[in-house]
Formats: C-alpha cells, sequence, structure tokens
C-alpha cells in the first residue's frame, strides 16, 4: 500500500473524533468547534506542586475576551478544582483526564502550554505544534 495514503488516512482519522474525544455534546461536530487551545502541565505535578492560586489565575486569564474566539481545553483534576472560584466560561472546558497525543493531531490546535516533560515535548515536536512551556519542579 502506499505510504502518502496510509498517513493522509491516519490524520483524517485523528481529526475526525474531536467531538467524541472532548466528550461534546451530539449535536457538536468537529467542524463547529472554535480553534483550540490545549493547556496540559503533566499528570504528576497537579498534586505535587500545583495550588489553587494557579488554576485562579489560569481562568481568570482565559475568561478574558481575547480568548472567547477559541475552545480551551484546561486539564485539572477535578478534585483540584478550588471549592470556591468563579463561573467557568462556555468556552474553556475542565477535563480530569484527556487524550494528548490524538488533541496534538488536531489541525485547529493553535496552541499547547505544557510543562515540557519529555513525552510532551516529543509530542508536541512530533506535531509541529505552537507551544509555551511552563516547567515545574524539575522540567
Amino acid at each position: 500500500t502506499d505510504p502518502f495514503l496510509q498517513a493522509q488516512q491516519l490524520t483524517e482519522a485523528r481529526q475526525h473524533n474531536l467531538t467524541h474525544l472532548l466528550h461534546l455534546p451530539s449535536n457538536s461536530s468537529s467542524s463547529s468547534i472554535k480553534p483550540l487551545i490545549l493547556i496540559s502541565l503533566g499528570r504528576w505535578n497537579y498534586r505535587l506542586y500545583l495550588q489553587p492560586h494557579l488554576f485562579l489565575t489560569f481562568l481568570a486569564a482565559l475568561s478574558s475576551p481575547d480568548f472567547h474566539n477559541f475552545t480551551v481545553i484546561l486539564r485539572w483534576p477535578s478534585a483540584l478544582v478550588p471549592a470556591l472560584h468563579p463561573p467557568i466560561p462556555d468556552h474553556i472546558l475542565l477535563k480530569p483526564w484527556l487524550p494528548q497525543t490524538a488533541l496534538l493531531a488536531q489541525t485547529n490546535l493553535r496552541l499547547f502550554v505544557s510543562h515540557c516533560g519529555a513525552n510532551g515535548a516529543a509530542e508536541f515536536l512530533h506535531h509541529g505544534v505552537n507551544t509555551v512551556c511552563i516547567p515545574v519542579d524539575l522540567d
């Protein structure tokens, strides 16, 4: 089989099911989703280093009208979301877990905010995604 065709089919399959990946309502479609911003700071860092004030800082910044034209996916464990926080705007999706590699393959992903661990760095380099690095601890 043709390797180019296989690569194209793989890319299409990755992009096809964004609605399913994000657990959006069934009436949503991948084509109707605004450009994406993905924020994920590593699976171990949340419990060890990330305090409620960082969540509130992200929420305040991302609530700005500058971000209303994006769908922002913020990976943050539910148990670590501060009990008292401002309302979360509709364009911000809080997810305790997400399929990072699949999301990095999305063509409408505009920015990835990462702690830049080895896995995430290899993934964003492979997919050529614009990335802001926020080192945490020994990263």
